[in-house]
């Protein structure tokens, strides 16, 4: 028998609640995922444009390929997006493992 084939992990697939939809910040998925496909520039630009910029960015995204650089000449503090309550809990660094798809808590 052979052991690697065994021990090897298989991708595991969470389909969340359809309730979840109503709190979700895209709402409906195919239709936020179909204007990313339509222009993806303009789809970072506009979620962009909802966060704070102490200095606001000349261009989306500037691709040098194999090399990307986003939000350019932009400055925020990604930290101070995060919801009031997280912050005041001191539980920022679970925020951003949340949308790193981890459980928090």
């Amino acid at each position: 028998m052979d052991k690697s084939a065994d021990s090897k992990e298989h991708p595991k697939y969470f389909t969340p609640d359809p309730s979840y939809r109503v709190h979700s910040w895209m709402g409906d998925y195919t239709w936020t995922y179909n204007e990313f496909v339509k222009d993806p520039e303009k789809f970072w630009d506009n979620i962009a444009k909802k966060l704070h910029w102490f200095s606001p960015y000349d261009k989306v995204c500037e691709w040098n390929y194999p090399y990307a650089k986003w939000f350019v000449n932009g400055k925020t503090n990604i930290t101070l997006q995060l919801p009031r309550p997280a912050r005041a809990r001191g539980t920022a660094q679970q925020g951003s493992a949340d949308l790193e798809g981890r459980a928090a808590g």
